[in-house]
């Protein structure tokens, strides 16, 4: 999740911090202190600070989201703070057929919300219902 603040000097709307989710709660850093983060222009580049996006790889197990690629290979090896994580980082939504509009009274909402989704703790229904009273770790 991406948090925007706006600008004082110009009412405008800038990315603030970034909140990463797992195990039930969410990880916050400052945008500017995101270890990685690209521009369109170059989807490919390392070590980009303060960019239009950032690299977010997500745990192949508990879907953790990290900063980096990495954590346990084990298969048998489910742990949101070493799940696996591969090359695969990024999904860009740039037409409005890859967008779902999951808001409230939506029919993808209503899947979200009837879902079984196992154990998860953190459903998209779940995080979206709640998301103000998460505590952040930043």
């Amino acid at each position: 999740l991406v948090i925007w603040r706006p600008l004082p000097s110009s009412g405008l709307y800038t990315k603030s911090h970034i909140l990463l989710s797992g195990r039930g709660k969410f990880r916050g850093k400052s945008w500017s202190d995101i270890p990685d983060t690209v521009s369109p222009s170059n989807w490919q580049e390392c070590g980009g600070k303060g960019k239009d996006h950032a690299k977010v790889y997500v745990g192949w197990c508990e879907h953790a989201m990290f900063f980096d690629k990495g954590g346990s290979a084990a298969k048998q090896h489910c742990d949101a703070f070493n799940d696996y994580r591969s090359d695969d980082w990024y999904f860009v939504a740039n037409t409005k057929d890859t967008l779902i509009n999951a808001n409230p009274g939506t029919k993808a909402y209503a899947e979200f919300c009837g879902n079984d989704w196992g154990y998860a703790a953190m459903k998209p229904s779940v995080v979206y219902d709640k998301l103000c009273d998460y505590e952040v770790n930043m």
